[in-house]
């Protein structure tokens, strides 16, 4: 059975009620052991996961929590950052945190390899649940963790669980300062090797995100797609979102990209889920049309909005995308409305475990 199969009937909450509601019934019982891995930077949703679930779970939840370190953070990030750290650490009394630098001294990008590292030493064996909150992890971090979770937990049989707090407007506020060079995300290089690419027909599938169009340029450039299927959120909180990034992005579509109306992609903004069946369409209807042409390759570049990347994760871990990113040197932000916002929603997807037992899965 593929994963689109198995996902198109993947156990999902989509609203806080829900989320908060399974949360209350699954983790309630005594025999859960619950192990959250979660940052605990600046980002004011820091907590919010944190909170619902030591509510529920008490002294059988575990904390592991990261603080992302980048050079030269402005003051009030870093007391923004304490500031939640403290608040995690007071609700789960069991936790660890640990502090990953980004990027090396050279200005590699290894953070990623770092963390899953240090995951790795970690003994799952007490824990019947694994969750990964996403909220305030950057997509160049959390990726590779749940890549390495989704793999461990096929063999030490513990349930993985997503959750985010879904907020969009939040995520427009983080705006990204871009490092030079993009690369594929640890753990999402997939079949791709840009030296010898010649026999696929490529496909880009880029979230656009506003203060992301230089990210999205650099990538373009290194990567060199065949085609370019943009995707746009609608329906969407601000009903001229969609709009509004067209504009934002007029030059590249039109230009430099050469992109068709009928390329756009649609995908619901609150269903990570609508996003993911999207691209499987896609990537099936692909691989029947160019079998006999030296096959097709679709890459996959998430940004800003956390549930949308959420699709486009499970679409990388399903049909083994490469991912490409430029991983964020810094960031600029109106930290006053970003305090000051809160409005959100939480989701939870359950990616693998006892929901599925006696599915075989192929992840192809």
């Amino acid at each position: 059975m593929s994963a689109f199969d198995v996902w198109s009937r993947c156990v999902s909450h989509l609203s806080t009620e829900e989320a908060e509601q399974f949360t209350s019934d699954f983790f309630s019982s005594d025999l859960r052991q619950a192990l959250l891995i979660a940052g605990a930077g600046f980002d004011p949703r820091s907590a919010t996961v944190a909170r619902l679930l030591s509510r529920v779970m008490g002294k059988r939840l575990h904390g592991y929590f990261i603080r992302e370190e980048r050079r030269n953070p402005p003051p009030r990030l870093i007391n923004m950052a304490n500031a939640n750290e403290d608040r995690v650490r007071s609700l789960i009394h069991d936790h660890t945190v640990v502090h990953v630098r980004v990027f090396a001294d050279d200005d590699a990008v290894t953070g990623a390899r770092s963390l899953v590292r240090m995951i790795n030493e970690l003994d799952f064996r007490p824990h019947t649940d694994v969750i990964v909150d996403c909220s305030s992890l950057s997509i160049g971090l959390s990726f590779p963790v749940i890549r390495f979770l989704f793999e461990r937990a096929k063999s030490a049989a513990f349930n993985l669980h997503l959750m985010v707090s879904h907020a969009p407007q939040t995520d427009s506020l983080i705006e990204v300062v871009p490092c030079e060079s993009p690369s594929p995300i640890h753990g999402f290089r997939g079949e791709l090797d840009l030296s010898s690419r010649e026999g696929y027909a490529l496909l880009w599938l880029p979230q656009l995100a506003l203060g992301r169009r230089s990210m999205l340029e650099k990538i373009h450039s290194k990567i060199r797609p065949h085609d370019v299927c943009p995707i746009l959120p609608f329906p969407a909180a601000d009903l001229r979102a969609g709009d509004t990034l067209l504009e934002y992005f007029q030059d590249d579509l039109e230009s430099a990209w050469g992109v068709d109306a009928r390329s756009l992609v649609y995908a619901d903004e609150s269903n990570p889920l609508d996003l993911f069946r999207t691209i499987s369409r896609l990537h099936s209807t692909r691989m029947s049309i160019f079998a006999s042409l030296g096959g097709s390759m679709m890459v996959l570049s998430p940004s800003g909005d956390k549930a949308l990347a959420m699709g486009s994760l499970m679409a990388a871990l399903a049909y083994d995308c490469p991912v490409w990113y430029v991983e964020a040197s810094g960031y600029e932000i109106d930290i006053d409305q970003l305090a000051a916002h809160h409005e959100s929603e939480l989701m939870h997807i359950w990616l693998f475990g006892e929901a599925y037992s006696g599915t075989e899965l192929s992840w192809s």
